[in-house]
Parts: structure tokens; sequence; C-alpha cells
């Protein structure tokens, strides 16, 4: 043992799932260390010695960067240089995929098949069950992104989820109106035509998205007496051609049937000028006695369903600035309801 040495731990693998401890005897100085022939030093290795200072709550750590080998007889040695302090190495833990924090009715429908590894069919059955319970709360025979379309959409909606009043509302509802729509097109509908592609950690995030859309529709209210389009009207003997291609028609029609109106006398008037006009929903909406959030939805949906053609770069820039023309289907769509009356629409 060399003059001045004390016991010091040896650590192997330090941090890392290996680690092994020793103890072996050496002298401990600031920049290098002393250290009997035999001890089994390798560069890597990590020194851990006692910290003589009072109040210390953990060990002086050395991490070794040269190793020199005096072989002297009974004078021989190692004599070792210290590099950069070490860094003990986390050992991951594994993250543990529970899905008791989310809404029961998405729990019911995937966690089995999310429990057997059976990821991307858990994600379809989990946005399936909204797709169900969207359609048992609104009565419509539709699936997928047209029923978020149509529960969601319409002034006033057929289920309003928005939990705001005013302006804010009428934005939260559109806004959740997309999401259900994104997420039956966008995360529902690859799980019915793909193989099981998503990892554990991608399926529980999606699994949280229908969890959030359960709760919307937990919260959201049924508007049993919806908007124009959905109503029991009385019919109206058909209006001769002229009258028809008022700009606003009857007060009593709802917004689609005034927008395409509006849009198709746009079309007109575009015909005989370079102008191109653009469709101004504030004055439209005082016209017609209807509000302008509720012709900005019925706007979005004609747009949606190919009856108005954006003149924007994007749906979403046409919907808000009205920069539209009605579109060829939607001129024989009016010109059907001409024929079978104002409120076939």
């Amino acid at each position: 043992m060399l003059p001045g040495s004390r016991r010091v731990a040896l650590v192997q693998d330090f941090g890392g799932p290996n680690e092994s401890r020793q103890e072996v005897s050496g002298t401990i100085q600031p920049d290098m260390g002393f250290f009997d022939l035999s001890a089994p030093i390798q560069v890597g290795d990590v020194i851990e010695a006692p910290d003589p200072r009072s109040g210390s709550i953990g060990p002086l750590r050395y991490r070794v960067a040269k190793v020199d080998i005096y072989d002297a007889g009974r004078l021989g040695h190692l004599k070792v240089t210290w590099g950069p302090q070490p860094t003990a190495v986390a050992t991951p833990v594994p993250v543990s995929l529970d899905l008791s924090g989310l809404h029961e009715g998405v729990r019911s429908a995937a966690a089995p098949l999310f429990h057997d590894g059976h990821h991307t069919p858990a994600v379809f059955q989990a946005f399936k069950a909204v797709e169900i319970r969207l359609r048992d709360l609104s009565g419509l025979d539709l699936s997928g992104r047209d029923l978020a379309a149509k529960a969601l959409g319409g002034e006033p909606p057929r289920i309003a989820v928005s939990r705001h009043g005013g302006r804010t509302g009428a934005d939260e509802q559109e806004g959740l109106r997309f999401m259900f729509m994104g997420a039956f097109q966008g995360l529902r509908n690859p799980g019915g035509h793909e193989l099981d592609t998503l990892d554990g950690q991608e399926a529980m995030e999606q699994l949280a998205v229908a969890s959030l859309l359960m709760r919307w529709l937990d919260t959201g209210r049924r508007n049993d007496a919806t908007g124009p389009a959905d109503r029991e009207r009385p019919v109206r003997p058909p209006r001769d051609r002229a009258t028809a291609r008022r700009t606003v028609p009857d007060p009593s029609p709802g917004p689609r049937l005034v927008l395409l109106h509006e849009l198709r006398d746009m079309a007109h008037r575009q015909a005989r000028t370079s102008q191109i006009l653009d469709l101004q929903l504030s004055a439209l909406a005082e016209a017609s006695r209807l509000s302008a959030d509720g012709l900005q939805d019925a706007l979005v949906d004609l747009l949606a369903e190919g009856l108005v053609e954006p003149f924007a770069a994007t749906m979403s820039q046409s919907a808000e600035q009205g920069a539209c023309r009605i579109a060829a289907e939607g001129m024989r769509e009016l010109a059907r309801q001409e024929q079978s009356g104002p409120d076939s629409l």
C-alpha cells in the first residue's frame, strides 16, 4: 500500500445498467491520483472518495482519463490523470401508458384492444364510439365528417357544444365543429383502412383527443328548434324566375338559400362587367334579417358541399372575406329548388 493511501471506491460502468463497485487503495490529489499496481483501473472508470468537508452530502467523484503504469518492484504504482467530471447516466424508466384518466366511453371501446397491443384498431373503435354518441344526440342518419358538419353547424346548431356566449361562443362552436370533422376524417378513418402501425405513445395521444371530444358531448345541448332548413314549414307554390332571382327572397328562406340567390345574381352582374364582386355578408345580413354569423356558417357549408367555389387561396379565407362564386352544382341545386319551392334546399 502506498504511503498516505486510503480506501476509495472504483466504479465501473458508472450510471449504466452494468455498474459495479469495489474498494481500492489510493492517494487522491486535485489533478491526479496514485494507486497500487494491482488496482484494476481503466480509462473511463470513476473513483469515489469521501468528501472531507463538513456538511457534505455526497462523495467526490473523479473520472479516469489516463492511466500510467510504473512497474518498479516495491515502488510500482499507477498514476491516474483525471478527466471531466462524471455525470450519472439516468436509466430510462419505462413509461406506463394508462387509460384510467380517459372518458369512460373511450376506455370501454378502446382498452381491450389497446392493452393487447392493437393500437390502430383501438383508436378506430374510440372514434367510432364518439361518432355513435354524436349520431344518437343529433338524431341524424349520417356518419363521419358529414355527421359532424351537419350536427354541429347551422344557426342555431343542432348540437351546441360551446361553453361561452356571444362571438366567443360562436367561434368556439365553429372551431369544435372543425375539430370533430378533422378527427373523424384524419384519425378515425385511417384505422379502418390501414394496418396496425401506431405505437403505444401515439395511440395514447390520439385516444386523448377522442376522450376530449366525448367530454364536449357530455356538456352539449340539443336544439330541437333548429335552423330554418331543418324546421317543418308550409309548402308555397313555385315562383316565376324573375321573382326567384331577387337578391334577397322572402324573409322566411334560410341563409343557404339567401346566399345562393345572392351569388347567382353576382354571377350575372359579373358577366356584364370585369369587376370581381365580393359577397358582403354584413350588408346581406341586414337586408335579409339573418345574422352575419349564420350566413358565414352557411357559406362554409356550401363551400364544403361544392355548391360554392372560393376565389381566395383557402376555404377559410373565402368564408371570412366572402370572396366566393356560385358553382355549377349550386346553379343546378338552385334551379331544382325553384321548381319544387323555396324550402326544398
